[in-house]
């Protein structure tokens, strides 16, 4: 059926002509929103629930059981036995004998390495001096010392003419370690007669020869 103009039948809006926009906006129903689905909280047992420390509730804690220490007495303290003084004298001596056989044993090594490095093997020694006996003013003779298994000899190179070579035989050493001295010579002038004697150097031993007719004479022994 026909409903008269500006009329609206059920279920439907009417609709009101001449009426301003705005009112006929005001004038509809407002919409209600559906009802949306609670959730409900799950529940926790209390095996599950934790309090604000941190630790389960509904679980019993374990104390832990007290720790008793046992200590024993201590014995009888034994007094330790006193050392005779003559152990102790005894030992004493014996640290000294292996010191002294040490410092003898590294002295006589570094004595012998330092010959080794300066004389050499044989040990020989060699020096220049004017001694009067040159053909050349100006060139010194040539003196070498050399201990030959123990025996020394003395070689002289006049200056100048080295063709006119003279031979001193010194001494004969005795002993194990003869051939390992190292012997030394200087020249001494004390009259200043440009004619020096020849000193010979054997350890604490010294030999004089003396400077004469151009050659040397052994004066003591």
């Amino acid at each position: 059926m026909s409903t008269p103009f500006g009329m609206a039948g059920e279920g439907q809006e009417t609709i009101r002509l001449g009426m301003p926009e705005t009112i006929r906006n005001s004038m509809q129903m407002p919409r209600i929103p559906r009802a949306s689905r609670q959730i409900q909280p799950k529940r926790t047992t209390g095996t599950q629930q934790r309090n604000t420390t941190g630790t389960q509730v509904g679980r019993p804690t374990k104390r832990p059981l007290p720790i008793t220490e046992t200590h024993e007495a201590p014995g009888p303290v034994q007094p330790h036995p006193k050392r005779h003084w003559l152990v102790s004298l005894g030992l004493g001596m014996v640290l000294m004998l292996v010191i002294v056989f040490c410092w003898q044993f590294v002295a006589q090594r570094t004595g012998s390495f330092y010959a080794d490095w300066q004389y050499g093997h044989p040990r020989t020694f060699q020096t220049d001096a004017f001694v009067g006996h040159e053909s050349v003013a100006t060139i010194p003779s040539h003196f070498i010392v050399v201990n030959l298994n123990g025996m020394i000899q003395i070689l002289e190179l006049p200056g100048g003419d080295q063709t006119k070579v003279q031979r001193f035989q010194i001494t004969q050493l005795s002993g194990a370690n003869a051939a390992d001295v190292p012997v030394t010579i200087e020249f001494v002038d004390p009259n200043h007669t440009h004619h020096p004697d020849m000193l010979v150097h054997i350890q604490d031993a010294q030999i004089l020869l003396k400077n004469e007719k151009g050659t040397f004479h052994v004066v003591n022994h």
